[in-house]
């Protein structure tokens, strides 16, 4: 419903891969502040998950 308010508000189509985001499952799980942000990407990069 946002999303579609959203386009009405900007008189802007939504666009094909936002249209049902809301039904598609979620695939990035990782929470972090940001200010942890460098440290949380540093430690998947050299780790390859999340700790």
């Amino acid at each position: 419903e946002l999303i579609e308010n959203m386009s009405d508000l900007a008189q802007v189509p939504i666009p094909p891969g936002i249209r049902d985001i809301e039904k598609k499952p979620i695939r990035h799980k990782i929470v972090c502040e940001k200010e942890e942000m460098r440290a949380k990407i540093a430690e998947i990069l050299t780790d390859g998950e999340e700790k």
